[in-house]
């Protein structure tokens, strides 16, 4: 259904790696704004769980991506935020603008 849509123009995928080279950037661009003040976690049940089970690795060039470690528990959610966050780093138009922006999560 989703290639359907993509395909006839409706919506637009983004495809965004599972791997250092896709989730960098997006991760390194979550802790930056996290830990600057501008990205605020609401509490929510279910990103907290998926955050809880996630664990951030990095390669030798300092570059991340998630991986579940020892947990069977899902990390959807918190994988969802990097898909999500890839996104809004492309979607302004407006570098300076975005990069004082406040993210609600």
């Amino acid at each position: 259904v989703i290639t359907n849509l993509d395909n006839r123009g409706i919506i637009t995928c983004l495809s965004v790696p599972q791997s250092f080279r896709g989730t960098s950037p997006p991760l390194k661009e979550i802790e930056r704004r996290y830990l600057g003040g501008l990205m605020v976690h609401n509490n929510n049940p279910v990103l907290t769980w998926c955050g809880v089970n996630s664990v951030v690795i990095q390669d030798p060039q300092e570059n991340m991506k998630i991986v579940k470690g020892k947990s069977n528990d899902k990390v959807d959610a918190f994988v969802a935020l990097v898909i999500a966050a890839s996104q809004a780093m492309l979607d302004f138009d407006d570098k300076e603008e975005y990069a004082d922006s406040f993210f609600v999560i």
